[in-house]
């Protein structure tokens, strides 16, 4: 039995349907396997749908942004930088943080490393509160379009301490 609800090589109305419209179908599904916490169904999902349609998706600004998002919401952060690298080569790196943040809104934070790559520190409270998925939408934007660094939130200082308080522990 598989986890899989759609893929898009398995659909019927391939021939006829947009391969756009087939890739946004596929990653909507893997979306929503992820909202719904089977996020090791998602990544699979998004693995097979960026696997056949990568060309496409690495072509079009929306459809690898929208790839980006559903991979992180899965917590496919491997599969996002290695996408990144392939389409972009932008050099990304991700920890994820298991730790409840005062603020879901200051649950992402970016560090620009000494060799040219950028890493993305995401709180787990990114993950369990409903204004994260604004966060994540941002993100996988600036993921894209190229921004090294985004918007610094006012509690990044309180960050850093958080992280500082994390490493030592």
């Amino acid at each position: 039995m598989t986890n899989r609800i759609f893929s898009v090589a398995d659909d019927p109305r391939a021939p006829d349907a947009s391969p756009a419209l087939l890739i946004r179908t596929s990653l909507d599904q893997a979306r929503r396997l992820a909202l719904g916490g089977a996020t090791e169904a998602a990544r699979r999902q998004c693995a097979e749908t960026i696997a056949q349609w990568q060309v496409w998706i690495a072509r079009d600004p929306a459809l690898l942004q929208l790839a980006v998002a559903c991979l992180l919401r899965a917590r496919g952060f491997e599969m996002v930088r290695r996408l990144l690298a392939a389409s972009r080569g932008w050099r990304v790196r991700f920890n994820l943080v298991e730790s409840d943040l005062p603020s879901p809104d200051a649950g992402i934070a970016a560090t620009a490393e000494q060799d040219g790559s950028t890493t993305y520190t995401l709180f787990s409270s990114v993950f369990d509160h409903p204004s994260g998925e604004r966060l994540i939408e941002a993100l996988s934007h600036r993921l894209v379009v190229g921004s090294t660094l985004p918007a610094v939130p006012p509690g990044v200082a309180r960050l850093d301490r958080i992280q500082r308080r994390a490493a030592v522990s």
